[in-house]
């Protein structure tokens, strides 16, 4: 994983770019110390330990993987075979989080299944999450140390878990965390998805600092969206599998 992501001693540049149809963030990483600031702003922006040490070293203890293992996080009832995360499956040999219980979900067993699966990993990992698994996704990053060994997130369609029309059965996942993700992310939403308003899934995109991508009327982007290999948004895990995003 590269440590200028969660090193305060870089900055981040966003800059949207074209991956296929999907506009994402670019992260263009500075030093401090070559960046065009004055000195007053410089005593109020920079920590004293860049100031000291401008180029941060790699933290101890960390490595830098060559390929990074795609955890794939579907949600409530899992992912058919038709569905894009279980066509990546197959075609790039992505790693499903396998869970207890696909159709009573509770969050704990939940995410004690992710935190064993991102431990057993070799290296970084790249979460490929939908539906109930974005939630996860944030409840697990509030609370797990590993969260630094995640290059990006890829969270599509997210449900709206505060709505009086949601499934009982998904209630132990609220309240949604609201912390900024401790990763870089990019959230999928539909104009018309049935478990989401468009505009939530854009707020929720801001508060979780993910790039929020807008794919127009495709529901609930699962198998019946018609988005067969889904190769525009692989492009953006492929990204980050180069570590460019």
């Amino acid at each position: 994983m590269d440590p200028r992501i969660r090193n305060p001693c870089w900055r981040d540049l966003g800059a949207t770019v074209e991956v296929g149809d999907l506009p994402v963030k670019q992260n263009i990483w500075i030093d401090y110390a070559d960046s065009p600031i004055s000195a007053a702003d410089a005593a109020r922006q920079i920590p004293a330990e860049c100031l000291a040490s401008p180029i941060p070293p790699i933290p101890a203890g960390d490595t830098v993987s060559a390929t990074p293992t795609v955890l794939i996080l579907p949600g409530w009832q899992n992912s058919g075979a038709e569905h894009w995360q279980s066509r990546w499956e197959r075609l790039h040999g992505d790693r499903r989080v396998e869970q207890r219980d696909w159709f009573a979900p509770k969050r704990a067993d939940w995410v004690a299944a992710l935190e064993a699966e991102v431990s057993a990993a070799p290296g970084d990992v790249i979460l490929v999450a939908h539906s109930l698994g974005c939630v996860l996704t944030a409840h697990w990053a509030a609370t797990s140390a590993r969260a630094v060994r995640v290059r990006g997130a890829l969270l599509v369609a997210p449900p709206q878990l505060d709505r009086a029309d949601m499934p009982p059965e998904l209630a132990d996942f609220r309240p949604i965390p609201q912390q900024r993700l401790p990763f870089p992310a990019v959230l999928v939403f539909s104009t018309d998805d049935p478990f989401s308003d468009a505009a939530w899934s854009h707020s929720q995109a801001e508060t979780w600092g993910a790039e929020p991508v807008n794919l127009g009327a495709r529901g609930h982007i699962n198998a019946e969206s018609g988005l067969g290999d889904w190769p525009e948004a692989r492009a953006i895990v492929a990204k980050w599998m180069k570590d460019l995003i």
